[in-house]
């Protein structure tokens, strides 16, 4: 072959090479191009999770999309969501506290929420929750707009003991209302932790003071949500059911006999577990994750090594029944935009993530990157790659997993790596709770009414039983009675009325 031949094949190679590389360069950009930005809002700290992990560039690959994630403060997130809305800033996916909300209702009616019963792709992710009867009460005449968040009844507050105190003055755990007193009152007489201004319970606002009221009621105390359950042949709030008025008397002993920490008006939700931690308080009663008991317990053995802390299981027997404060199955719903150009695609991809596979993704990670399967077909976690990603969500390092596990369902309930500490405590505790769990008898209730109607009632119940609590008020037959009468007043029947009229067409 001449020299002229070989330099023309080789010219040749080199632009065959360079197109080659340009239309490659070009296929990709076009590709990148055409990527539908799915814009999706999320309760949680905006600016704390990394966007740019593998777990959502899988998504984003399997699917061409970008996940436009938008971070909303948990308790501003109805607010913020409004004002993208009202804005024209229209969101694919949202979140919302479902069909038992005015929110809901409110959406509804100004016609924002995807019909989405009959546009699902396949069998395997959303509609098999449609079916589900723990999620039925979120279907409305039929209809689905939006899918369920669930929880599968992860119990919610618990009390924690030191139980190394109790060791030292030969106690056991609590199993009813009146070992419970007699355990604040050895704390108290009795100082096991020597310290200085000893708190046997420390309990800080009426939101956890009122935790105790279950044991008296049978009723889940829900402050500011209005609970109802069973009394006599009828269902009653818990604020008015005969045995709140008992809890009333047993919380006021408490305080007069200084077994109840002083400091619990103020409404400083972590200002107990600061107690505890520091080693003054005997007990107290917090929320019930493996990353609180992390935080509480490893806390304590930080300022005492030798300290030992327990969990009341199972929960304390009362007048009422014995039951537990936990969450319901469903936390709310994921909803879509009706208006959203973008609706099937986002359907699609939030479809196949509540699949097996999809699960398994934002439980796990990526299949040979941040877990395998082993020969067990359990997942062997790789938590160097893990720690890569700065996703310290996805299992074994906290009590959810990934951040889309936010907007797709919530798990708690599987054995998180064994070096772990006091996750083995965590699980074995939910599932000796599980059967004690209370749950609103009005879940799903919905009505254009009852913002207004909560509004008053729980103006006129906070002012009256902070009165009885704080001895302003005598808890006597006359009081209870005024008591009732305001309620009354400020539209407890009207209230009680639609929470029967939904109860009933359930």
């Amino acid at each position: 072959m001449s020299n002229r031949v070989i330099r023309v094949l080789a010219v040749a190679i080199c632009l065959l090479f360079t197109s080659t590389i340009a239309f490659a360069a070009g296929t990709q950009q076009a590709a990148q191009t055409d990527r539908v930005s799915i814009k999706i809002t999320v309760p949680g700290s905006p600016g704390t999770e990394n966007l740019g992990d593998r777990v959502y560039q899988a998504v984003e690959d399997r699917f061409n999309v970008h996940l436009d994630i938008i971070y909303f403060i948990w308790n501003e997130r109805t607010e913020s969501i409004r004002r993208m809305i009202a804005a024209g800033d229209v969101p694919d996916v949202f979140e919302n506290p479902g069909t038992g909300s005015v929110v809901y209702s409110e959406y509804r009616a100004e016609g924002l929420l995807a019909d989405i019963t009959d546009r699902i792709p396949t069998d395997t992710g959303i509609k098999r929750y449609f079916n589900d009867p723990q999620h039925a009460w979120m279907a409305e005449d039929g209809r689905w707009y939006g899918y369920p968040r669930w929880s599968n009844g992860l119990t919610n507050h618990v009390i924690h003991v030191r139980q190394d105190w109790l060791d030292a003055l030969g106690m056991d755990l609590p199993d009813t209302v009146d070992d419970f007193y007699t355990m604040l009152v050895a704390f108290r007489d009795r100082n096991p932790g020597n310290v200085r201004n000893i708190l046997p319970l420390a309990l800080e606002s009426l939101f956890f003071v009122e935790r105790m009221s279950m044991w008296f009621t049978g009723i889940l105390p829900q402050t500011g949500g209005h609970s109802f359950g069973p009394v006599g042949n009828t269902y009653e709030a818990y604020y008015v059911a005969p045995g709140y008025r008992d809890f009333l008397v047993f919380t006021r002993r408490l305080i007069t006999e200084g077994l109840l920490d002083p400091d619990w008006p103020l409404g400083t939700h972590w200002g107990s577990a600061e107690k505890i931690v520091g080693g003054r308080a005997g007990s107290t009663v917090f929320n019930f994750t493996a990353s609180y008991l992390e935080q509480i317990w490893g806390g304590v053995k930080e300022t005492e090594p030798t300290a030992r802390m327990a969990m009341v299981v199972p929960p304390i027997q009362g007048p009422g029944g014995q039951f537990h404060y936990g969450r319901p199955d469903s936390l709310g719903m994921n909803v879509f935009h009706a208006n959203s150009p973008r609706l099937d695609r986002a359907i699609e991809v939030f479809d196949w993530l509540l699949t097996d596979q999809g699960q398994m993704l934002w439980r796990y990670g990526v299949e040979g990157v941040h877990y395998t399967v082993g020969s067990d077909g359990k997942p062997v976690l790789n938590l160097q790659e893990i720690e890569v990603d700065g996703s310290p969500r996805l299992l074994g390092k906290s009590d959810e997993w990934h951040p889309l596990s936010r907007i797709t369902g919530y798990f708690f309930q599987e054995a998180a790596p064994s070096d772990e500490p006091y996750y083995g405590d965590f699980y074995d505790a939910i599932e000796a709770l599980r059967p004690y769990r209370l749950i609103d008898s009005a879940l799903g209730f919905s009505h254009p009414d009852a913002r207004d109607l909560r509004t008053r009632i729980e103006e006129v119940r906070v002012e009256h039983v902070m009165s009885f609590l704080l001895g302003e008020t005598a808890i006597n037959d006359a009081n209870w009675n005024r008591y009732l009468d305001a309620l009354n007043r400020a539209g407890y029947p009207r209230l009680k009325a639609l929470v029967l009229a939904h109860i009933q067409g359930r």
